[in-house]
């Protein structure tokens, strides 16, 4: 269920990052990101992170989640040595 929740999610945010894509070239760029660039922000993983399919979107977030969940572990594991 959950699974099937964020690959809808992630397609209805496909239509958006290939609108933004298109975007790339300073003369089309919108005026938030425009302003963004001024202020010297890079735009590069933007724009990569947007060209990821759902397919690797949901495969980095799950890396990540699973690398969270190990940190979380090891906290738990710390803290309990700790109080003895």
């Amino acid at each position: 269920m959950i699974r099937e929740q964020l690959l809808l999610r992630l397609f209805v945010y496909t239509a958006t990052s290939d609108r933004i894509r298109s975007m790339e070239r300073s003369d089309k760029l919108t005026p938030a990101l425009r302003r963004a660039q001024e202020e010297g922000i890079d735009l590069t993983l933007l724009y990569e992170r947007l060209s990821w399919t759902p397919t690797e979107r949901l495969t980095r977030n799950y890396e990540a989640a699973e690398a969270f969940e190990e940190l979380r572990k090891a906290g738990q594991k710390h803290r309990a040595g700790k109080q003895h």
